[in-house]
Order: structure tokens, then C-alpha cells, then sequence
């Protein structure tokens, strides 16, 4: 059994036969004409065959061949809040996809290497988003961070330096 990532396809490919032409077969309605080509891309999940039609017009067909369609993950990403003061920072949060790895980017730059930290602690300025792979490849939504100006330091507070109580 051979299986592909949902909105994507496989490539199905029958043995080379001289001058033979092939029609594919899924669940055992025709899904091409007869053609010359050896390969198939297949999108769509179901049991494919392939009819060998040789120069004589003898005919054989292939044992089937299970094709499944894994769905692709679904991730987003979240932040408290997407401004930061300087010096501060905060925690990005991804949706838990199971058996999947993350892998962070900050302005289309990989932070590191895929892992399975689903959390990712910021304080800088940039467009962040996650990678999962789950066998299926996706790309959550971006989140632009900014970064808030501290005021000046405090200074001191000056006023009357002694009081009398009462």
C-alpha cells in the first residue's frame, strides 16, 4: 500500500513494455486514456491497476495497488499579546498536533532543527510561524511580534525628606 499527503499526489508507474500503451484503472473505472506513458499521478485515494495493451492489442492488467490519502495537519499559533515591552518577552503557543514535530521560523529563517517543542519563548521583533510534520507537512498562520520602547529609568522621587506623624 502506498500512501500521499492530501492536495498532493503520487506517482504511480507500470513496467515498460515496448511499444505497449496503458490505461490506469481506479477502483476499476478507467482514469486515463490509453497512452504511452509508464506513470500515473494519482490524487485521489482508491485500489489502482494498470491495463498493458501491447502492438498485437493482447491485453494484461496489474495486480491492484492500495493508494491512501493521509489528511495534513492543521496548526495555528498564539500569543498573550503581540507587542512586547523591551527587555520582556513572552510564549508562543502551537495547536497540539500528535506524533508531529515543530519546527519554528522567524522571518522565514528556521530557528532550529524540527523537534517537539510545541511552545517557543520571543523577545524579538519578527513574523513568526511553526512547521508540523505528522508524515504531512503544514505551516501555521503568521504572528508579527513588536517591540514596545521602555520609558527611562525611573529617576529618583524627591520630595520632603522628614514629616512629623499626627
Amino acid at each position: 500500500s502506498t500512501s500521499f499527503c492530501a492536495g498532493s499526489s503520487v506517482t504511480l508507474t507500470a513496467t515498460s513494455v515496448s511499444g505497449a500503451n496503458y490505461v490506469w484503472y481506479r477502483n476499476s473505472v478507467a482514469v486515463s486514456s490509453p497512452s504511452a506513458s509508464t506513470t500515473f499521478n494519482a490524487n485521489t485515494a482508491g485500489s489502482y491497476t494498470v491495463e498493458v495493451i501491447n502492438s498485437q492489442g493482447c491485453r494484461a492488467t496489474s495486480a491492484a495497488s492500495g493508494i491512501t490519502s493521509n489528511p495534513v495537519p492543521s496548526v495555528s499559533i498564539s500569543i498573550p499579546s503581540n507587542q512586547l515591552c523591551s527587555g520582556s518577552s513572552s510564549i508562543i503557543t502551537a495547536t497540539e498536533v500528535p506524533s508531529a514535530t515543530y519546527e519554528w521560523f522567524r522571518n522565514n529563517v528556521s530557528l532550529g532543527a524540527p523537534g517537539s517543542n510545541r511552545t517557543l519563548s520571543v523577545n524579538q521583533a519578527g513574523t513568526y510561524r511553526v512547521r508540523v510534520n505528522d508524515g504531512c507537512t503544514a505551516n501555521s498562520n503568521d504572528l508579527s511580534i513588536s517591540i514596545l520602547s521602555s520609558p527611562a529609568a525611573a529617576g529618583s522621587i524627591s520630595g520632603i525628606s522628614s514629616f512629623c506623624p499626627g
